[in-house]
């Protein structure tokens, strides 16, 4: 999911969905780190809050203390698939996996509080077209979202801490990955955003602006 990581010195366009806990003494964030803020979790308003995830598990890995945070302040938190993750069990048919991890997905969503959608692209072979643009432009338009939470735009893959627990358990319901992949990486990662914006942990995302 999105990174935004601006180097010391260096102007950075990003935010930071904060968390509840202090940082620990010692990791206060480096001084003048500019940060952008996300709509507040209680505007005044209701919002429409639409994350875009290749598989089933990124969203939720990526940003799912934001996307409870938002749920359970009253706002409606749409999660795109574009795949349902059908090459991400292996020795395990397309078919197969894809009941498994779509299921899986759904369960993660309960748990934050979000709604599943599923595009309909196959995982390893997504299809970049005027037709596919068009189909989720007409899915992504019917939920009119206030704010969209999308993939990092240079990730390699082809195709907060006061929710913690629920973000992890999230991740756990995607049983067929194993742990390994949210204990590691991820914790490290989300642990070393939290130093930047000086909380112990913290979820970063990269603002970008467009006229309309």
């Amino acid at each position: 999911m999105p990174n935004t990581h601006s180097g010391r010195g260096r102007k950075a366009r990003g935010a930071i969905a904060r968390g509840e806990a202090p940082a620990p003494a010692g990791d206060a964030a480096p001084p003048g780190l500019p940060l952008a803020e996300l709509p507040p979790v209680g505007a005044s308003r209701p919002l429409r809050i639409a994350v875009l995830g290749a598989h089933p598990d990124d969203p939720e890995s990526g940003c799912g203390g934001t996307i409870a945070r938002y749920a359970a302040g009253g706002h409606a938190v749409v999660v795109f698939y574009l795949t349902r993750g059908e090459a991400g069990i292996r020795g395990t048919s397309h078919d197969a996996a894809a009941a498994i991890r779509t299921a899986e997905a759904e369960r993660a969503c309960a748990i934050l509080g979000a709604t599943p959608r599923f595009v309909g692209q196959i995982d390893g072979e997504t299809e970049i077209s005027v037709a596919r643009y068009a189909q989720f432009e007409e899915m992504l338009s019917a939920e009119k979202p206030d704010v969209l939470l999308a993939h990092w735009p240079i990730d390699t893959h082809r195709d907060i801490t006061a929710f913690e627990t629920r973000k992890r358990d999230a991740c756990y319901a995607h049983a067929s990955q194993g742990h390994a992949w949210y204990d590691g990486d991820h914790v490290q990662m989300h642990q070393f955003r939290g130093r930047e914006a000086g909380v112990r942990s913290a979820e970063a995302f990269v603002v970008h602006a467009r006229s309309t």
